[in-house]
Parts: structure tokens; C-alpha cells; sequence
């Protein structure tokens, strides 16, 4: 009986409890940026505060990701706004080195929207002894209560914000967030068969990318979709995003103009914030001092010392701001505004200037595509992407990409034809080449022919030109001629043997037109070729006979 009161008791506070978060009374602590007034939470009262606040967002939308607005924050010097629940300190606001979980938690709760929230994370036994809360999804969430308290954020900017950082997960149903490296669609890319995202490798002696669907490889170990390298593809899908950007290229340049003033001037109320903090620590330190009596020397010495260490603070963040005003560009002049006018017309010269790094770039197609739809045709060299721009508009292309083998190349049968035709036709090498750049055949690489490529190409496959053959005609050859491999085999010698008498002198040669070695030996030079060495070949233990031990 006692146990079951106990459950009755439990069940009727929690029910109590339930009441009450339905109502959204029932609060805790207030966040970061929130204080509680009774029932319900407010702005916190420090202006400096609510800057920083704003300024996460403000940095998220801009940025993209949380650990560039940490980075930021570390970068520039701003501290995060703590008030804490227990200690000597409580309530009192504290200013704290910015770290990745306090960013994570402003980014994801929703009473920065304005929104009262209950249930909003469970805990579940990992083991006996412990309990480890986890974040539920919004559809086990208990209460939900909009417009409940003073925004930082619109709920649209709220739930768009959840959504980048979805994206940005490292999964295969994700974008992920912008990374450095040479790979400018990482992320963007769709499988057109398997429909998985591409995972960008990098690799080789230059470490050059490539994208790859290994997805069905990892998941169920079959054999991946498709692969190729990022050259081909980056090229072709900025060459449209450089057509899709110039009737709007003046007015990006604009916006970006107006976020780099918006972000100096942020940057700058913060910092003049904090200046007056500073100026008004060091002045409260001064008040105190003076009104303590002077007699009373023991307090009047910590007083000092505490007022001297607040006026050595305030100069160091006077020195701090100095120098960090030496580090900002100067701002724009109006002859600087028109040079950037007269730039933005020229989108491609802002995309490869030297200043624009690998992350902007792919920032620039991040905001203009939503996904690339890859579908290359077998094994061949030809691949087709389908580009889904922000806003629903889609660009079908088509484009050649580099294959190892000429036998994977759409043309490899009417290719390797071509080449046996015109060596039967008795060209040489170099002009069968030039016949085929001509005709408009390619490498599998996409390069010109060469002489050496067209042999590589008659070796991989088996062909042999027709001018050797004829060379080799008996018809055509004098009496006592031989080719010198002919005569080795027929001899049963080596060919080191027939071109050391050619060196020396003791045997006639010519060349043929094909550029091979043709000999004229006699039934004497044949029976001298057959001839045993006298001696054989030394080596460190071999001695002649003539030699004395």
C-alpha cells in the first residue's frame, strides 16, 4: 500500500506539473540572453548582452556553420554572457571565452524564437549507473507555446536554421558544411542511379579530388555507382554559374558591400561596449575607494589595489581596440565604391581573383544551387548533370571527363577502326595521328594525337603497321639481307652479338624506312655468328687458361 501512495503521489505531481508547463508557468533558469521576471523570462538588461546574442544569429546566417561563428568569436576577441545558478557569483553576469556547446544551445532552442517549450529533451539509461539526457524530436515534444516571450529571432528564421544544420551533419542525406580544399561541389552533387550524395577523396601525389557514390558500398558492400574527378565537373558547373551571376552581378556586389559596413559597424558597437564597461568599473572602483574613510587604512589599501587593477584592465582593452582598429581595411571611399561597380561587371575576374578563397567560392554556389544530379553514361567519357538552381530552375549539360583506357571511350570501336584503316592504308604513325586529330578523335584524356599515343593505342590493341610488313617482304630485300631479330632467330643467338660485329664494322647494315637494322651477312659470317665463344663470360672466380695461379 505504501508503494502503490507513492505511485498515486508521483503521478499526481507530475500531472500537477503537466498543468502547469501546459499553461507555460512552469519555468526554470533563463537561458543566455533571458532573465526570469516572476512567470516569465525578459531580454536580459545588459545591452552588451543582447548584442552578443544577436550577433550568434546574426554570424549563423552569414557564416553557415557553428564553428566558423566560434571561430569568429575567438578571432575578434568576444566574450559570451553567463549568468550563473549557483555560487558566491549567482545571478551576477559574468563574461566567459565563447565555446561550441554554448553556440549549439542558442542556435537550437527555441525560446530564441519566442517560444515556450516543455519535454524538449529526455534522458535514457546508457547503463546502470548512468543517465544521459538526448534531444527529442519536435513531433514528442509536450508543449509547444509560440509568441510566449520576447524574440531574438522570427520562427521562420528559427526553423530555417535548423535546417542548415541538418545540412550541415556529415550524413549521406546531408550537404554538410563548408570545408577547405580544391573540390568546389562538395556536398552538392547527387547520384543520378543510387540517388546518395557524392563523398569528395582526395588523393595522389597532388592530392587532386575527386567525387564518388560509395554510399551502396558502405551500407550494403556492393560495388560503388560512379566516380570522377572534380576538375571536369567544377569547370562546367562554374562556367554556368558565371552565366547565371552576371545580370545580378552588380547587385551582389552591393549586398556584399552593405555586410561588410553592417558587420564593421556590429563589430565596432561591441566593441565601444566594452570600452564603457571598462570606463565604468574603473570609475565605480574610484567612488568606492574615495568613500571609504581614511583612517581606515586596511580597507583603503585593497580598495586601491582593487581600483588600480580596473584602470589596468581599461587600458588594456583601450590597446586591445586600437589594435584592433589598425587591422580593419579602411572604409570605402566613393571612388572605391565605383571601382566596385565597375568590377561587378566582370564576374569572373572577382570569382579567380587571389583574395577569393576555395570556401568563398563555394559559399557563392552553395547560395545559387540546391543540388547537381550526375549520371555518367556507363563507362564512357561522357557524363550528364542536371543543375537545380535556388528557386527551382534547372540546366541540363553535358560534358567529356578523362578515362585511363581508349577502349572506354564512346568512339573506342569506330576509333580503333579508323586506325587499322589508315595503317593498312600505309601511313605512318605520326600521320595517322594527325589524320585523326583532324577527323576530330580524341585521347581518352581529351588530348591531340600524338605519333607516341597512336602506338601506345596500336599496342594496347594488337595493330601493326603495314610499312614494316612490306619492309619485311623478301621480294623487296638483296640477296644475303636479313632483319637483325630474323637472323637471331634463326641462328639461335643473340641480337648483342650481331650489332657488336655493326659497331665494329665487321658486318654491313643499313636501316630500313620503318627505322630497323638490316644486315647482309655471308655463308662465312653465318658459320663465325654459330661459332662458340672461346671464352666464356668472366666473372670474379673465372681465370684463362693462360693465366698463371
Amino acid at each position: 500500500m505504501s508503494e502503490a501512495e507513492l505511485h498515486v503521489l508521483h503521478q499526481r505531481m507530475w500531472q500537477g506539473a503537466l498543468q502547469k508547463a501546459k499553461r507555460g508557468e512552469l519555468l526554470g533558469k533563463g537561458p543566455v540572453g533571458y532573465v526570469r521576471d516572476g512567470d516569465s523570462l525578459v531580454f536580459d538588461p545588459d545591452e552588451q548582452a543582447q548584442s552578443v546574442v544577436r550577433l550568434v544569429f546574426e554570424q549563423f546566417q552569414r557564416l553557415g556553420s557553428m564553428h566558423a561563428v566560434l571561430r569568429h568569436f575567438v578571432a575578434e576577441g568576444i566574450r559570451m554572457p553567463v549568468r550563473p545558478a549557483s555560487g558566491s557569483n549567482k545571478g551576477q553576469l559574468e563574461w566567459r571565452r565563447p565555446h561550441h556547446t554554448g553556440i549549439r544551445a542558442m542556435l537550437t532552442h527555441p525560446v530564441y524564437a519566442g517560444a515556450y517549450v516543455f519535454g524538449l529533451s529526455s534522458q535514457s539509461r546508457k547503463s546502470r549507473q548512468q543517465k544521459r539526457p538526448h534531444r527529442l524530436p519536435r513531433e514528442e515534444w509536450l508543449v509547444l507555446l509560440k509568441d510566449r516571450f520576447p524574440a531574438y529571432i522570427s520562427w521562420d528564421d528559427y526553423e530555417e536554421n535548423q535546417k542548415r544544420l541538418a545540412q550541415n551533419r556529415s550524413l549521406q542525406n546531408s550537404r554538410g558544411s563548408v570545408r577547405q580544399g580544391r573540390a568546389l561541389l562538395a556536398g552538392l552533387l547527387v547520384c543520378g542511379r543510387c540517388g546518395y550524395r557524392f563523398r569528395t577523396q582526395y588523393g595522389g601525389r597532388e592530392a587532386n579530388p575527386s567525387y564518388r557514390c560509395s554510399a551502396r558500398m558502405s551500407l550494403y558492400g556492393e560495388p560503388g555507382c560512379q566516380a570522377l574527378t572534380a576538375e571536369p565537373i567544377d569547370n562546367e558547373v562554374v562556367r554556368l554559374a558565371m552565366l547565371a551571376l552576371q545580370p545580378s552581378a552588380l547587385s551582389v556586389s552591393c549586398q556584399v558591400a552593405n555586410d561588410v559596413r553592417q558587420q564593421r559597424e556590429t563589430a565596432e558597437t561591441l566593441w565601444n561596449q566594452r570600452l564603457e564597461r571598462a570606463s565604468y568599473e574603473a570609475e565605480r572602483a574610484a567612488r568606492q575607494f574615495h568613500a571609504v574613510e581614511p583612517e581606515n587604512r586596511l580597507v583603503a589599501r585593497s580598495l586601491e589595489a582593487a581600483w588600480e587593477e580596473k584602470l589596468r584592465a581599461q587600458r588594456e582593452l583601450q590597446e586591445e581596440h586600437e589594435r584592433f582598429l589598425q587591422d580593419q581595411p579602411q572604409p570605402l571611399t566613393a571612388d572605391d565604391q565605383a571601382s566596385i561597380e565597375s568590377l561587378a561587371a566582370d564576374v569572373p575576374a572577382l570569382w579567380n581573383a587571389d583574395t577569393t578563397t576555395d570556401a568563398d567560392r563555394k559559399e557563392i554556389l552553395r547560395e545559387i544551387i540546391d543540388q547537381i544530379v550526375v549520371d555518367i553514361e556507363g563507362e564512357t567519357e561522357w557524363v550528364e548533370a542536371r543543375i537545380h538552381w535556388a528557386g527551382g530552375h534547372q540546366t541540363y549539360t553535358r560534358f567529356r571527363r578523362p578515362v585511363h583506357d581508349s577502349s572506354k571511350l564512346s568512339t573506342a570501336g569506330p576509333l580503333i577502326e579508323r586506325i587499322r584503316e589508315l595503317l593498312e592504308s600505309g601511313l605512318s604513325a605520326a600521320k595517322v595521328g594527325a589524320q585523326l586529330n583532324a577527323e576530330g578523335y580524341r585521347t581518352a584524356r581529351g588530348n591531340d594525337f600524338s605519333e607516341n599515343r597512336v602506338r601506345a593505342v596500336m599496342r594496347r590493341h594488337g595493330l601493326k603497321s603495314t610499312r614494316s610488313l612490306l619492309q619485311s617482304d623478301p621480294g623487296e630485300m638483296q640477296k644475303n639481307e636479313y632483319f637483325i631479330s630474323e637472323l637471331a632467330q634463326e641462328l639461335n643467338i643473340g641480337v648483342a652479338r650481331i650489332y657488336g660485329r655493326i659497331t665494329r664494322g665487321r658486318i654491313p647494315a643499313r636501316r630500313a624506312r620503318d627505322g630497323r637494322w638490316i644486315v647482309t651477312v655471308d655463308a662465312a659470317m653465318r658459320k663465325e655468328l654459330q661459332e662458340p665463344r672461346k671464352y666464356p663470360l668472366r666473372n670474379k672466380n673465372h681465370k684463362r687458361p693462360d693465366e698463371t695461379s
